[in-house]
């Protein structure tokens, strides 16, 4: 079981069999640690380090105490873990009597340690102004001695006893939990029948009660009720992690999530009834409903409205290096988001994204990854980036994450390179299974390049633009749609700040399309399409999709190193050209013979063109391919294969030239895991031979692998990463660096069953390709993520 901090020190909180009593175990121990050792003597307040007191006042049998044990249990971990001292008190013992002097040893507390933070766990009501502390009866008959002065004296209605006894850090903070009047409301309230309390008297209530601990002579500044448990550490984490924030706006938002006008939803705030003059107010939301459970059963909050964490306890809490914040490697802020936990996958779902991030550096460091939706920003994670290690986070495990469109941005929280890619499986429309794969891009952009593209609700091909705004203010984008005769169709639209917005191409138009995407600040743009596509020669079908980001510049030359040509596989270049004349281009095909053509291809002004690879190869027999397209002039130009992979996975899948070849290639997802076949394809356009380093980088704690290979000059070739790894046991995380002796084009394809078919539904099978880069990134943006049913 965790530690949990003592007067003077750590008492280690140990358990005995599953059959042992956890309320037992928990009053044994902290009347241990108060009725039998001695009070140490106070160090020097100067010297003191953050102090917390937990108070437990539910009695054994009482149905709370169960969950507030929980919760005490898990705050005293929470606080450990932000630097705090943690002394715990529990006034009774496991056989349900009270325990010595519980009043006379809270006194003791506050007055021998600067106690910074209080949480008091138990009941509370009109009559008990303060904590609800049962009575020792042996002591309290003994008023001639300190201890039994104490018990006998604080007992009944002792709002001035209280005031006076109270002696916490200059300023500090309150906590109670279930303490139902504290938050203006009691047992009889929450009872079925019981009238709906009105605002006036639950933030009379508030008042009440809030004036015993805010009183000037206690020196607390932040005072906090609440009816719920199981709530603390979370709550703790909120606030010492906005700790610039007043506690009171993270306390009582101004308005529910849920808030729609004319719901019922509305912030009772003001002076406080006693200590307005003071700078005190309070702050509470009326909910919708009609018991008092529904409207009251929320958070009260009470104090100075400047109060925050870091002004409470002078210094910000968890931060080890002192410069400011607790948001550096190492301190407590980290991972630190409690909705982080993926749960066990939903199969009713039809989308399945997921973010692989490697991190190729030789230095630890932390992701932090960013979803926004149609509305705004709504979730921020963090993970762990071991050097020279690669992870995968399931968007669809997380259920904060379902049914949504999504946007998002990945990062180091320190500035590191990091590499980005966001695998997609689907099941679109029930039935056009597959896979994609696209690297996230390094910055927005103001303009934004797609050359291939088709529309057609009969056959059907569905056609997306996804375009994500990062920026703190609207951004207004102009969608230039260019067919295949010169014709061009504009749309313009505005991007509200902060989200991610979806076009259907289809509605605007039907057939072959390129876009062009210009906006009057940086945005990120990815195209989706899913589609049933039929061989030319009608030697097989394929139904699936394939989604990539835009090119943000366009060139004179591209290089693409994958390629296939069979009766099971069909490759298409497509070009387009969005400037005012037209382009024209030089097409080369270098296959295990040797390189072949050029083949002519004339893209008029403002217009796309295609040239399908099979056609130019003729009747060969089948073979890989690699291409490289010179122009006349700058265009966008991408490679669009569709296939039956297997005999069985059929998918098709869209990947962007490279301007460039390049000594060094990098890729985050990729995977020799039973049931998906990886291969790495290399193209050498030049006349002398390459050497080839492959590092192979494994998941956390795996390390890394290391093959070097020769390719010719003019020449391609195609690794098999799963033989090439097939000693280690089919690794399910594989992230690959490539260096070369001469500058290559290098792009990985990987082929899959996915599994995921749920009851009666075929399992999602496809493929898809994604050239690599050539340097890794601090931060990586994404305009596409679905999760779908």
């Amino acid at each position: 079981m965790p530690e949990a901090v003592g007067c003077g020190g750590l008492w280690r909180m140990t358990g005995g069999g599953r059959g042992g009593s956890l309320a037992a175990t928990f009053t044994v121990l902290l009347l241990l640690a108060f009725s039998l050792a001695p009070l140490p003597s106070p160090p020097a307040r100067a010297e003191e380090p953050l102090r917390a007191l937990l108070v437990m006042s539910f009695a054994p049998g009482d149905p709370l105490r169960e969950a507030a044990e929980g919760d005490l249990v898990e705050t005293a971990k929470t606080l450990k873990e932000f630097g705090f001292q943690v002394t715990s008190l529990d006034a009774y013992n496991p056989d349900g009597s009270v325990s010595s002097y519980p009043h006379y040893r809270l006194y003791r507390q506050l007055k021998d340690y600067t106690c910074h933070l209080l949480v008091y766990y138990g009941h509370g009501d009109a009559s008990r102004w303060a904590f609800c502390l049962p009575e020792d009866p042996i002591w309290s008959g003994r008023p001639e001695t300190e201890e039994g002065l104490y018990e006998s004296v604080e007992f009944g209605d002792f709002r001035e006893h209280w005031q006076q006894s109270i002696d916490l850090a200059p300023r500090a903070m309150v906590i109670l939990r279930h303490t139902c009047f504290s938050g203006g409301l009691e047992a009889a309230d929450m009872r079925s029948g019981a009238p709906l309390l009105s605002d006036a008297e639950v933030l009379r209530r508030i008042n009440e009660y809030s004036y015993t601990f805010l009183h000037p002579r206690t020196g607390i500044v932040s005072y906090t009720a609440s009816a719920n448990y199981n709530f603390t550490p979370s709550y703790l984490r909120t606030v010492f992690r906005e700790h610039g924030m007043a506690v009171g706006e993270l306390t009582v938002p101004d308005l529910s999530a849920e808030y729609t006008p004319g719901s019922g939803y509305r912030l009772l705030s003001g002076a406080h009834y006693y200590l307005g003059p003071s700078g005190y107010t309070f702050r509470k939301n009326r909910m919708p409903g009609s018991t008092n459970s529904q409207v009251w059963g929320q958070t009260a909050w009470a104090g100075d409205p400047k109060a925050s964490a870091s002004w409470i306890f002078g210094r910000v809490p968890g931060d080890e290096n002192g410069d400011g914040d607790n948001t550096d490697l190492g301190e407590p802020c980290f991972p630190h988001d409690s909705r982080d936990v993926f749960l066990a996958e939903d199969t009713t779902y039809n989308f399945f994204p997921f973010f692989c991030v490697a991190n190729p550096g030789q230095a630890d460091t932390w992701a932090r990854i960013t979803f926004l939706d149609e509305k705004g920003e709504f979730l921020t994670v963090y993970r762990e980036m071991p050097a020279l290690s690669r992870i995968t986070l399931d968007c669809n495990a997380d259920r904060y994450l379902r049914n949504k469109n999504l946007a998002v941005r990945v990062e180091s929280v320190d500035g590191a390179s990091l590499l980005a890619e966001r695998p997609m499986y689907f099941r679109y429309s029930g039935w056009m299974d597959g896979g994609s794969d696209s690297f996230g891009v390094t910055e927005p952009a103001k303009s934004w390049y797609f050359a291939e593209g088709y529309a057609s609700d009969r056959l059907p091909f569905h056609e997306y633009i996804c375009v994500g705004n990062f920026n703190s203010w609207d951004v207004r984008v102009t969608l230039n749609l260019l067919g295949n005769e010169g014709q061009a169709l504009s749309r313009a639209f505005v991007l509200p700040a902060m989200t991610r917005r979806t076009f259907l191409l289809n509605s605007y138009l039907q057939g072959e399309v390129s876009a062009a995407l210009e906006a009057d600040a940086p945005v990120v743009a990815e195209r989706s399409m899913y589609f049933r596509y039929t061989a030319v020669k009608g030697s097989f079908a394929a139904d699936g999709g394939h989604t990539k980001a835009g090119l943000t510049s366009l060139s004179d030359t591209w290089y693409f190193a994958e390629g296939h040509v069979s009766d099971r596989f069909e490759e298409w270049l497509c070009m387009a050209n969005p400037d005012g004349e037209k382009a024209e281009a030089d097409v080369y095909l270098f296959t295990p013979e040797g390189r072949k053509g050029p083949w002519h291809v004339v893209i008029p002004a403002r217009s796309r063109s295609t040239l399908m690879v099979n056609q130019c190869l003729g009747t060969l027999a089948p073979t890989d391919v690699s291409a490289v397209v010179t122009a006349d002039r700058p265009i966008a130009c991408e490679r669009a294969m569709y296939f039956l992979f297997n005999g069985a996975w059929d998918d098709g899948h869209v990947s962007p030239g490279s301007p460039a070849p390049a000594s060094v290639w990098q890729f985050a997802e990729g995977s020799a895991y039973p049931g998906i076949q990886e291969y790495l394809l290399v193209m050498n356009p030049g006349d002398d031979e390459a050497f080839l380093d492959f590092t192979f980088i494994l998941g956390p704690g795996e390390g890394t692998r290391n093959t070097r290979l020769r390719l010719g000059g003019r020449s391609r070739l195609s690794l098999n990463v799963n033989a090439e790894l097939s000693s280690l046991g089919s690794p399910s995380q594989v992230a690959v660096i490539l260096s070369s002796s001469r500058p290559v084009v290098a792009e990985r394809a990987m082929y899959f069953d996915m599994g995921r078919g749920g009851e009666g539904r075929e399992p999602i099978r496809g493929g898809h390709v994604s050239p690599g880069v050539t340097g890794g990134s601090p931060r990586w943006y994404f305009s596409e993520a679905y999760t779908g049913r």
